[in-house]
């Protein structure tokens, strides 16, 4: 959807994307975007530039190669994480948030955006469910935790925070007693 959403709405490139994407928006969108990495890149100088984006320093990777759209995925579903890159993002008035589905987020620099904007409060709602969600399906399992902490942390809720992760060391040190 969010590819089918780019295709049709035009928001600026150059795009960052995640590989796990590249391939398949390369597919989608034709020529149409310069796509920041795919999974055939063999370029280790772009990856690290790729990796430091992806862990929330996005500055500048994203002036040096003038990143104007942001498609990236909310969560891994597999690994049950939340990238740090949508995240901060999601905190940075900087971007716009353009598109929002249960697998992806679209984000446009404010200053060269002109699609209508979504408020970001539903980005974090939906974040919030998804974690809950893997607590639900892992309540001794930490690292569940962990991430709806890091959810909390960002939106600025700190005492939720701070609960979560010392549930999340709770269980954690049961574990390694065990």
């Amino acid at each position: 959807a969010a590819a089918q959403f780019i295709k049709t709405q035009k928001p600026p490139a150059p795009l960052f994307n995640p590989y796990e994407y590249g391939g398949y928006l390369e597919w989608s969108l034709g020529s149409a975007y310069r796509l920041f990495y795919d999974q055939r890149s063999m370029d280790n100088a772009v990856y690290a530039q790729y990796e430091a984006a992806r862990e929330g320093r996005y500055a500048e990777p994203f002036a040096r190669y003038d990143v104007r759209t942001v498609v990236f995925y909310l969560s891994a579903p597999v690994l049950n994480t939340i990238p740090t890159l949508v995240l901060v993002l999601l905190n940075d008035p900087q971007w716009d948030m353009v598109f929002l589905d249960p697998l992806s987020v679209v984000l446009v620099r404010h200053d060269v955006n002109t699609l209508p904007v979504i408020d970001k409060r539903q980005a974090w709602r939906t974040l919030h469910a998804t974690a809950q969600q893997w607590i639900s399906a892992a309540p001794a399992d930490p690292h569940p935790y962990v991430q709806f902490g890091r959810v909390l942390l960002f939106a600025g809720e700190l005492a939720a925070a701070q609960q979560q992760f010392n549930y999340a060391l709770q269980l954690d040190s049961q574990h390694a007693g065990a």
